[in-house]
């Protein structure tokens, strides 16, 4: 069942729903993207953004989250503690649809929009669009140096959601589902929303509890996440079904954490309700 159907029976049967992205700024992306040398690179500490792309990459430094939900035993259990050994940056927004279609020359999206995510694009796509994206800034020379751009580790995802370092939320088992709901039964429309229309988190990220779901690097597995090492884990080596992170939620009750809810698909899945953001970090594997 796809999510966009999930999601209309969840409507009809009255359950609230989740989503949310936010920021006034207007759109800066231009179609035509050559790569061309620049001393303009990403700096430690500091916000990075590719004007021609008008991509806006966060940083976040390392730091501590507490990752999963005692409310969510079946997939984000047990409540442990993970150390970000190593600071990265990751998208102020999710892809949109003219980024994607900019780097690529293509728009799979169901819900067109150039300033709306980029939807119904599978795993693979997502990292095809990021290996692209790391060559032309390799290119532009402005890649530092064993850095690469990437989907997130689900807990370089996780620990963003919560705020990373600055935010009081970072060693919360829950996160308030009050403070969070950005889109819901009333307003969601059955549709995504522009990236810039929502709330922003601890880090000044959008979207992280809502518009479309987001692929993450790692292969799903329930026993893996209670005994996953305790920094920078990345997911079993293997596996059927990879993580999504972040998206419109099934559910929503007294002390449900957006930020912890983890769903698998197989990484051939496309949806309308699907889509990523990408982070600019050292590689993981």
């Amino acid at each position: 069942m796809s999510r966009k159907l999930l999601i209309s029976c969840l409507v009809a049967a009255g359950i609230a729903i989740k989503s949310g992205c936010s920021d006034s700024r207007p759109d800066t992306t231009v179609a035509t993207l050559p790569p061309s040398a620049s001393t303009n690179r990403p700096v430690t500490g500091h916000t990075w953004t590719m004007s021609d792309l008008g991509m806006e990459l966060t940083y976040v430094e390392e730091g501590f989250v507490r990752m999963g939900s005692e409310n969510l035993v079946n997939r984000a259990s047990p409540v442990h503690r993970v150390q970000i050994t190593q600071a990265f940056w990751i998208g102020t927004c999710e892809v949109t649809q003219k980024q994607y279609e900019a780097l690529t020359g293509e728009n799979p999206s169901r819900f067109p929009g150039d300033t709306n995510p980029v939807e119904t694009v599978d795993w693979n796509d997502a990292v095809a669009f990021c290996k692209m994206l790391t060559e032309r800034e390799r290119d532009a020379e402005r890649l530092p140096e064993g850095f690469e751009y990437r989907l997130p580790s689900e807990a370089e995802w996780e620990y963003a959601a919560r705020g990373g370092a600055r935010s009081s939320d970072v060693d919360a088992f829950e996160s308030d589902p009050k403070r969070d709901l950005q889109w819901h039964l009333k307003n969601y429309g059955d549709q995504t929303h522009p990236v810039n229309a929502g709330k922003r988190n601890a880090l000044g990220l959008y979207g992280m509890s809502g518009n479309v779901w987001e692929w993450c690097l790692d292969w799903y597995d329930d026993t893996y996440y209670g005994r996953s090492p305790a920094a920078d884990p990345v997911g079993p080596q293997t596996g059927s079904l990879r993580v999504c992170r972040g998206g419109i939620q099934p559910f929503i009750y007294d002390g449900f954490s957006p930020a912890a809810y983890r769903d698998p698909d197989p990484p051939t899945n496309v949806d309308d309700f699907l889509g990523f953001r990408v982070v600019l970090g050292p590689s993981l594997r």
